[in-house]
């Protein structure tokens, strides 16, 4: 059955969620429906939300807008760290509720506005929040609505291998998923491309490819007639390579030495998969879907900058920077081994992270947008992936 070319897509947010959906519903209702000929006013997109989290940290979540039969985006930042949150004196919890209206983000407890301050919430409290927001919204929509979980970032996306005795988080989180009601998910730069296996064929799954808007920021933004792009290790080689193709420059990668006992963790760096020669001189652009803690790019930027390159510039979609990130960063900078940092904002971070010179956040919503439009329409997204820049 085809899609109905006036049912406008209807943007829900969750806490963490918040600024990305205010930014999606301005790209819809401003640059993406008048093409189609569809006039909407302010906030006609949005669906007001509340969320109540009560003293022992229970939640609940309240659509108030009509949805029955609506095209609905749950948005969710699992890895935000600038959620504004109240700062309770005298209590770790209490009771509060978080107003999402169109005209503003509020918490208030016993009708009293509270004062907020961005900062860390857990993934898994994130991640609770949105699932009680889909199963609101699937109560909402009825059977005739479509529910799409629109995550940039998605949560355990690396925990997707099972082995020994280790729990295999993905999986887990594709099941909440899907037996909250949750028909779609539209993420970016999945860390895996086989995590669409993970779901049932009930449940539709399009990852989004962060070159789209990376490459056309290192265009506008540099010369790179001098520069070397490198995969920070064999796995990472075919996202490097669309950077490589799309820009016409050489491309290699890294080898590593990897801890098999413990996920996610690097020893050092070995070598480089090339002539090591041709390095002297570059500028260097190493190409990664995630920085967590920043160790391993900081590994990878002095060995590069031991074989001669002339500077190294690190080129990731999502930005975690988990603690020591920053300082580890930092230091890297200043001491000469990093030049620059350039992320997307598929992860919320506070001014001061924000503000630091040598990062460099680019936008993403505008694409997200293009691709909600489109889902809206019932089009699909195979050209979208192709653009880059």
């Amino acid at each position: 059955m085809g899609a109905d070319p006036q049912r406008l897509p209807v943007i829900v947010p969750t806490p963490s969620g918040y600024e990305f959906g205010r930014l999606l519903e301005r790209h819809l209702r401003e640059n993406y429906l008048p093409k189609r000929g569809l006039s909407v006013e302010p906030g006609q997109l949005w669906a007001a939300t509340d969320v109540t989290i009560f003293a022992d940290t229970d939640c609940m979540v309240r659509i108030r807008e009509h949805l029955r039969g609506a095209d609905v985006y749950i948005i969710c930042d699992v890895e935000s760290s600038a959620t504004p949150l109240p700062q309770f004196d005298d209590a770790a919890h209490q009771s509060h509720e978080i107003h999402l209206g169109i005209d503003g983000y509020r918490v208030t407890h016993d009708g009293e506005p509270l004062a907020l301050k961005p900062r860390k919430v857990s993934l898994a409290r994130h991640f609770d929040i949105l699932l009680s927001t889909i199963e609101a919204a699937r109560n909402a929509v009825k059977e005739t609505g479509r529910i799409t979980a629109v995550l940039p970032c998605f949560p355990s996306s690396r925990q997707d291998r099972r082995g020994g005795r280790r729990s295999l988080d993905l999986k887990r989180r594709v099941v909440m998923l899907e037996a909250s009601g949750c028909d779609h998910v539209l993420t970016i730069d999945i860390h895996n491309e086989s995590t669409e296996l993970a779901f049932g064929v009930r449940t539709g799954f399009d990852s989004l490819f962060s070159a789209h808007t990376i490459i056309g920021h290192l265009r506008r933004t540099r010369d790179l007639s001098n520069t070397y792009i490198v995969a920070p290790d064999a796995g990472g080689f075919k996202r490097s390579l669309v950077f490589a193709e799309e820009l016409g420059l050489p491309v290699s990668f890294l080898y590593k030495s990897r801890d098999q006992n413990q996920p996610n963790v690097v020893r050092g760096v070995l070598g480089f998969g090339g002539n090591v020669e041709d390095l002297g001189g570059k500028e260097v652009v190493i190409v990664d879907d995630i920085i967590d803690t920043g160790g391993t790019l900081v590994e990878a930027a002095a060995y590069l900058r031991s074989k001669g390159v002339a500077s190294v510039t690190a080129a990731a979609c999502h930005a975690i920077l988990s603690a020591p990130a920053m300082e580890r960063i930092a230091r890297a900078v200043e001491g000469g081994l990093l030049r620059e940092l350039v992320f997307t904002n598929s992860i919320a971070h506070p001014e001061a992270t924000t503000g630091q010179p040598w990062l460099q956040f680019v936008d993403i919503s505008k694409y997200f947008a293009k691709a909600i439009d489109r889902l809206n329409q019932g089009a699909s997204l195979s050209e979208l992936l192709k653009e880059t820049g």
